[in-house]
């Protein structure tokens, strides 16, 4: 974990994190990531998407229909 949060302190956003995560941050920085680690980066970007989808379908959804009209939660992406 510690190094992921170094990964993601120094890339700046989590494309790139993610990329030297799985890399390294010396082949991410002289533009020399493998096409593995792209793909692997897009693999954990599309599950993030589907995890937020559900959350919202599945449980966001379920919590503002169990509370009452006066009180309502907004879920922001």
């Amino acid at each position: 974990m510690s190094h992921l949060k170094f990964c993601l302190d120094t890339a700046g956003n989590e494309v790139s994190a993610l990329a030297m995560y799985n890399a390294g941050t010396g082949k991410v920085r002289s533009n020399r990531t493998p096409q593995s680690t792209l793909n692997y980066v897009g693999k954990i970007m599309s599950y993030q998407d589907t995890l937020e989808r559900l959350f919202e379908e599945q449980v966001a959804s379920y919590y503002e229909l169990q509370l009452s009209p006066s009180f309502s939660v907004a879920y922001k992406k």
